[in-house]
């Protein structure tokens, strides 16, 4: 099993804000990364994160 990382992690890796963050979770309007619920934090798996992040890349 994976090792989860959380909110303040995925802000480093993708260079944003907690806040931002933060901000997709409660709108599905930018369709941020999906996530996990644990004791009632967020919680990211690194593979979910970088799929998510294939899903967005973009080529000229």
């Amino acid at each position: 099993m994976e090792q989860l990382i959380n909110t303040e992690q995925v802000a480093q890796v993708l260079g944003v804000s907690k806040a931002i963050v933060a901000n997709w979770r409660r709108t599905k309007v930018r369709g941020g990364p999906p996530f996990v619920l644990v004791g009632g934090q967020a919680r990211y798996r690194p593979s979910d994160l970088e799929a998510w992040l294939r899903e967005r890349t973009r080529q000229k």
